[in-house]
């Protein structure tokens, strides 16, 4: 089976169909499946010219093994960075599907995972005093603050360290 994203006049997606693999060429390149759906298969039924192959599996630039959830051994299946939903954004320019819309100001665009990024990497641990910690971004000071799980509610922000990959109490 096949995915294939029908996008709009601003490469907005409107809908993803699963096309059957035997409506498409056998060992058929992205494009080459693309232009043969779009004539043969999707024109005649939904009438839009303009549609793009993705694949289910990938997520992050990354294909993932169906079976496993681990990276496939193959990663010439990784189409188009993310599985897009309705509403996401496609950019031309960098052939991939954007995962939403950018959670803060100050967050960048990786072209190649299509993810949003901080300008500070996420904390690489998730524990202080041996309790779990929940990172939350700070935009307005460019940083990660952290509550300590279960008490959410606490009082006390912790404040990620990046010198020592440790939270420090604020």
């Amino acid at each position: 089976m096949a995915s294939f994203a029908k996008l709009d006049e601003n490469d907005i997606v409107l809908e993803v169909l699963v096309v059957n693999d035997e409506d498409l060429i056998p060992n058929g390149e992205t494009e080459e499946n693309e232009d043969y759906c779009i004539t043969n298969f999707l024109i005649p039924n939904f009438g839009w010219t303009n549609w793009k192959q993705v694949s289910r599996n990938t997520r992050g630039g990354v294909h993932y093994d169906p079976d496993t959830n681990q990276p496939s051994a193959d990663q010439s299946k990784a189409l188009r960075a993310n599985y897009p939903n309705i509403g996401s954004q496609y950019d031309s320019t960098n052939n991939i599907f954007i995962a939403g819309s950018s959670p803060f100001a100050s967050w960048s665009l990786n072209t190649t995972t299509g993810m949003w990024e901080a300008p500070v990497a996420y904390p690489s641990n998730r524990e202080s005093d041996g309790k779990e910690v929940y990172p939350q971004w700070d935009d307005s000071n460019s940083r990660w603050l952290g509550k300590v799980v279960p008490q959410l509610d606490a009082t006390a922000t912790l404040v990620w360290n990046t010198s020592t990959s440790n939270w420090d109490s604020l």
